[in-house]
């Protein structure tokens, strides 16, 4: 209960509000936990934030939302990698790279002044990111003529070394304890 209070409350004072109308919330309560329905609804009430946001010509704060988003999956990353080293996790990780820095031109796009720090981190965080070596390895695709499917053989490798993943670690979880801890 004490998150649906929280959820509200930054919906009020984002101005999305109608994404977590009384039906939604009630849905959330009703289903808070089961996970895979939690994860529906949540994408729902992301999907009309966002709408609402971009029809009200309200694209920063948008764009804001999903970088927070984006901070918090990579800090659950990060501390689901620490608990429990797969190289899963790690190239999920390693992977950001490329989202990374679409949310730098997105968040950069706005020139919106209380952003600059917030940005200035991302373009640390990018700075480890460019130690990561990323190699494309082309095979050939193959049909399956009866089943009318074709299947991608190539493969992407990533290299990651546990210094740049801690070092990842680092600057997130400073970044998020800037975000969360704002007064």
């Amino acid at each position: 209960m004490l998150y649906l209070g929280a959820l509200k409350n930054l919906a009020d004072k984002l101005g999305v509000s109608s994404a977590f109308d009384q039906s939604t919330m009630k849905r959330i309560n009703d289903n808070i936990s089961n996970k895979d329905s939690m994860l529906v609804l949540v994408g729902i009430a992301y999907r009309a934030s966002d709408a609402y946001l971009k029809t009200n010509k309200r694209t920063e704060i948008s764009s804001l939302i999903l970088t927070g988003g984006w901070i918090e999956s990579m800090n659950f990353s990060i501390s689901a990698y620490k608990s429990k080293p797969t190289s899963e996790v790690k190239y999920r990780i390693a992977e950001q790279k490329q989202a990374l820095g679409s949310i730098i031109k997105l968040i950069s796009s706005h020139n919106m002044a209380d952003a600059a720090g917030l940005v200035t981190d991302l373009q640390d965080l990018a700075k480890v990111y460019e130690g990561i070596t990323t190699k494309y390895n082309f095979v050939e695709p193959t049909t399956d003529e009866a089943k009318k499917t074709t299947y991608i053989n190539s493969t992407t490798e990533i290299t990651i070394s546990e210094e740049q993943i801690g070092q990842i670690a680092t600057k997130i979880m400073a970044i998020r304890d800037k975000i969360i801890n704002v007064k």
